[in-house]
């Protein structure tokens, strides 16, 4: 027993994730960088020291730049309970291999105390990907985590323990090694260095517009007037900058209940990429240095595809799977058009490929279903690809489904 102790001991001294880790900014916004290998500007918030995080529903955004020989690493307890507890730990990592990025997932299955053990996610890695660029000894890593519906990543604010190391390529780390993490929140909006006595938030309405359409977000604030705000000025960050309005006005007062609101109102160019984006209100005060507040919105494709179910235990004797969803309208005008639904390679899509969809706009939504046939022997993570297309539009959404 000594010996164990001893060699578990030694491990853990050389451990490169156990070591605490600072993060300047704990919350974050949903945010859609552009994977290029390159660091834009207003693109990232930094987590440590050349390392980068974003997030979106199902999906954590990822950057280092790191030396050559390196790995980045990004570790998650998905309930906040303790490295080595439960299976509720993941593990992403990003390993260049003939100068190209590759991404491996694994989870960390600790629910035998005595005997934790690692198991690979190949369902993660299928549905993630990262991008790279090298510059001199120095390579910039992009990458994006995507749960393939499997829920182990935020659809909404929450908030999770996680940490990002970068990691020379030979490092592993035994499944009975400990690893610190950081709590991080991720959310939709959030304020930095508003005075004693102001808070903000946004109104609960939906925040996603389509290309050629309007957006309209609410800052509700509550404060007084002896604070001595200004003015505020509001603008999207980063790729979104020339896509949407930017505003200056003067401050509305607040109101007898303590409230005052700002409208941040803009028509999104027709031309502009789909992604989250986040506008900033800049705050000026009569004395004192100016406040932030942000908000996370959506430039949305024309519609969407969501699976009600991605996890099935079994095939049914005659190999074809019932399965629901629901095509979301995030356009507020009427449409119509069919629906295409593109199967794995060697299944058959038996009924709703094809199918006519007219739904009254207003950002409504359907349940809908369709079968697939899939192989006797099929088993593993499957890509299905849903394309919705209008007489001038179209929109697509790949989704996963998993059979053991």
């Amino acid at each position: 027993m000594l010996p164990l102790l001893l060699a578990v001991a030694a491990a853990a001294h050389q451990n490169p994730f156990a070591d605490p880790i600072q993060v300047a900014q704990p919350i974050r916004l949903e945010m859609t960088p552009t994977l290029d290998g390159k660091i834009d500007t207003e693109e990232w918030d930094p987590f440590g020291t050349q390392t980068y995080l974003q997030w979106e529903p199902g999906k954590i955004y990822a950057a280092a730049v790191m030396p050559a020989g390196k790995d980045l690493v990004v570790s998650i307890d998905g309930k906040g309970d303790g490295w080595l507890v439960g299976r509720d730990n993941i593990e992403f990592r990003v390993t260049l291999k003939d100068g190209k990025p590759v991404v491996t997932a694994r989870e960390l299955d600790a629910t035998v105390v005595k005997a934790p053990i690692w198991r690979d996610r190949h369902d993660l890695e299928m549905a993630s990907s990262a991008v790279a660029s090298s510059s001199g000894d120095q390579t910039t890593v992009e990458a994006v985590f995507d749960d393939a519906g499997a829920n182990v990543l935020p659809r909404k604010p929450a908030k999770l323990m996680m940490r990002f190391d970068v990691v020379d390529s030979t490092a592993d780390s035994a499944p009975y090694i400990p690893r610190t993490c950081v709590p991080i929140q991720f959310d939709d909006d959030r304020s930095v260095a508003l005075p004693k006595g102001m808070t903000s938030g946004v109104e609960a309405r939906t925040r996603a517009v389509v290309p050629g359409e309007d957006l309209a977000l609410r800052f509700d604030f509550h404060g007084s007037n002896a604070l001595g705000v200004k003015t505020i000025d509001l603008r999207t960050l980063g790729v979104g900058e020339n896509s949407a309005n930017r505003l200056s006005i003067l401050f509305p007062n607040f109101d007898n209940k303590g409230r005052a609101f700002v409208d941040y109102r803009s028509k999104i160019d027709p031309a502009a990429t789909v992604g989250y984006r986040v506008v900033r209100g800049t705050l000026t005060f009569a004395d004192g240095a100016p406040g932030i507040v942000e908000a996370s919105y959506r430039v949305a494709p024309l519609l969407e595809f969501v699976l009600l179910k991605t996890s099935f235990d079994r095939l049914p004797d005659d190999n074809t799977l019932h399965i629901h969803y629901v095509l979301q309208m995030l356009t507020g005008l009427p449409s119509e058009g069919v629906i295409h639904i593109e199967p794995p390679a060697g299944w058959q899509v038996v009924k709703g490929d094809g199918d006519k969809f007219k739904l009254l706009g207003g950002q409504s939504a359907e349940a809908r279903e369709f079968l697939l046939k899939a192989p006797s022997d099929a088993h593993g993570t499957f890509l299905i690809k849903f394309t919705g297309q209008t007489k001038d539009r179209s929109a697509s959404s790949n989704c996963y489904i998993t059979l053991p």
